[in-house]
């Protein structure tokens, strides 16, 4: 009997010891291999070039047919003017278009229409912010009535998001220097660098201004993420 309780034991303490290397062998990779893992963040700011601003017309009349008649011809004003500035018609696009109609303010049965209200919204990309307080005198010479503020950004975001992927990658490096002098072991060479995706962070919209001098464009950022992995020895 205590020999088979010996050797249940012995069988118990091998298991234990194999568990215990399955262990330390995930610790350090398949390969052995010591590693450690770090995430870098760059930020690139830049003053925009181009902007968007949404223009509108809305008017009322009794039938539908007129309501869109008023809109339709004041938004073609209101373009004539935009081309005459420069703005050419791919930086022009209808956002909104729609006719309703409007019911008497009195409660009824029948929820009587009264007359019907239409709007044309068109969104305009100005790439010379040069010309935006023109733009935008112009549309309200033209008889738009409806602004949803100007979005700033820019035209090429390519070299920002470049630039932001360096950023990244040296603060990266930064810290793994730091990480590896504190823990005392060497840092090794680059295994792998997994980015994290960039984007570009706008400036909130700015209430729209007749005067040029009354416009802020601020800066727009572009950032961009790694995970980088290092070898220590």
């Amino acid at each position: 009997m205590g020999r088979v309780i010996d050797v249940c034991a012995a069988l118990a303490l091998c298991a234990f010891g194999l568990a215990a290397s399955a262990s330390a062998q995930q610790m350090t990779g398949a390969d052995g291999q010591r590693t450690i893992t770090v995430s870098g963040q760059g930020y690139v700011n830049a003053v925009p070039d181009m902007a968007e601003i949404s223009v509108g017309v809305s008017g009322q009349a009794i039938n539908a047919r007129d309501a869109f008649g008023i809109v339709n011809n004041t938004m073609q004003a209101v373009l004539g003017r935009l081309a005459d500035l420069g703005i050419e018609p791919r930086d022009i696009q209808t956002r909104d278009l729609r006719v309703q109609p409007e019911y008497a303010r009195e409660p009824s049965a029948t929820r009587e229409i009264i007359g019907y209200t239409a709007r044309n919204t068109a969104v305009v990309r100005v790439r010379n912010i040069a010309l935006l307080g023109d733009v935008i005198d112009a549309a309200i010479g033209a008889e738009a009535n409806e602004f949803f503020g100007i979005q700033f950004s820019l035209q090429d975001l390519e070299p920002l998001e470049d630039q932001a992927r360096v950023e990244a990658v040296m603060q990266a490096h930064s810290k793994a220097r730091v990480y590896a002098e504190a823990a005392g072991v060497t840092l090794g060479t680059v295994l792998s660098i997994r980015e994290g995706g960039t984007a570009a962070q706008r400036p909130n919209q700015f209430a729209l201004a007749r005067s040029a001098e009354a416009i802020a464009t601020g800066e727009v950022g572009v950032s961009a993420g790694v995970t980088v992995v290092y070898a220590i020895e």
